[in-house]
């Protein structure tokens, strides 16, 4: 189905928040304006989710009431009427509507609070369903900049999957989600659909970091790098991973990753095209997903709270279903709902997608796409 977009640009200025909408349909005075108590109000609703992961599981109502509040907080009288004809408009072309959230990352070491709204749980009270999870939306949030496109690959991508759960962290099945990850990738490779995935068990910081400058010196670009373990942030505001002190070994001690190593990886490898953190917080405001973005990768996906085990390896599993025979858009959409039928009803809005470009996120090319158009894997 052919996708149209409906763009809310969030501008934040001292504590206050102004939504426009910027595009299609093209609505006069589309504006409004939150004060800092509004504002506020949106980013309590993340110590929900952050609630739920440190006493249980809340229900689905829980999460739709301050969904609710979410979508009549920015879709009130100015914006609405855009929005519902923006649903019209798709709804009679037989089309999907994708709902972009683009925004301004603040300069480092400084705050923001417009990443930090759980944008994921916003809940369309005339339909019933959070909008992440409906089959005529998506939602991704976008960075904002200039010239950025989704550039196609030349040859099928290559994938570095990575894990680490040192001693020292709470035991997670990260050899088990790499593991499938591994095999899925390594049908695809039977397929022709990708290229030769590398698996890097217990890995440290310094084997990650010469495992992508092997591959720039023998020009085998990584493209997707998926990463299981423990991540935090520091003291200092720095986002770090929690590495095993020795490569591969799986008894050794936690060794967290340098200030800057994480961000010099991304800015030093321009080819990759997508960064799967199943961390916890990766998605936060410290987080590497939202840098990597940043620093103008295409596509990351990360946690916007902290993940249970469970989560993290049925999100990896269901989105590596979807992921080389649809858009990058879809698949995470169609992860979020494998999640919401899960015994944790809100895990779903933990998962953020940013897009550098709107380009459709595809990493394989139409040819391919039309081969494995089953969607099977």
């Amino acid at each position: 189905m052919d996708v149209r977009d409906f763009t809310i640009l969030l501008d934040e200025d001292e504590g206050k928040l102004t939504l426009h909408a910027e595009s299609f349909p093209p609505v006069r005075g589309a504006k409004e304006r939150l004060d800092t108590k509004a504002f506020h109000r949106l980013v309590a609703h993340a110590g929900l989710l952050r609630h739920e992961a440190d006493n249980g599981f809340l229900s689905r109502e829980a999460g739709a009431v301050a969904g609710r509040d979410l979508f009549r907080t920015i879709f009130s009288d100015k914006l609405l009427p855009s929005f519902q004809e923006a649903i019209r408009i798709t709804e009679n072309h037989g089309e999907i509507l994708r709902l972009v959230l683009k925004y301004e990352l603040p300069e480092a070491g400084t705050h923001q609070m417009v990443n930090e709204v759980p944008w994921e749980l916003l809940f369309n009270p005339e339909r019933g369903q959070f909008v992440a999870l409906d089959e005529q939306f998506l939602l991704v949030r976008h960075l904002q900049n200039s010239g950025q496109v989704w550039r196609p690959l030349e040859s099928p991508p290559r994938i570095l999957i990575s894990e680490a759960c040192p001693l020292g962290e709470a035991p997670l099945a990260t050899e088990e989600e790499a593991q499938a990850v591994h095999a899925v990738c390594e049908r695809l490779y039977s397929r022709g659909l990708v290229g030769r995935s590398i698996r890097l068990p217990h890995v440290s910081e310094q084997r990650l970091v010469q495992q992508f400058n092997h591959a720039d010196d023998s020009d085998e670009h990584f493209h997707i790098w998926h990463h299981c373990g423990h991540g935090r942030g520091s003291m200092n505001g720095a986002f770090r991973l929690a590495l095993h002190a020795r490569d591969g070994d799986g008894t050794s001690g936690r060794q967290y990753s340098n200030p800057g190593t994480l961000d010099q990886i991304v800015a030093d490898h321009p080819e990759l095209r997508l960064i799967i953190l199943n961390v916890c917080e990766g998605a936060g405001r410290r987080g590497l997903a939202a840098a990597a973005a940043a620093l103008n990768i295409p596509a990351t996906i990360g946690f916007h709270a902290t993940v249970r085990d469970h989560c993290a390896l049925g999100f990896a599993e269901a989105l590596w279903r979807g992921i080389a025979s649809t858009r990058l858009d879809h698949a995470v959409r169609d992860a979020r709902r494998t999640l919401a039928c899960g015994t944790a009803a809100l895990d779903f809005a933990r998962i953020v997608l940013f897009l550098r470009s709107l380009d459709p996120p595809c990493l394989i090319n139409n040819t391919v796409l039309a081969r494995n158009a089953s969607g099977r894997i």
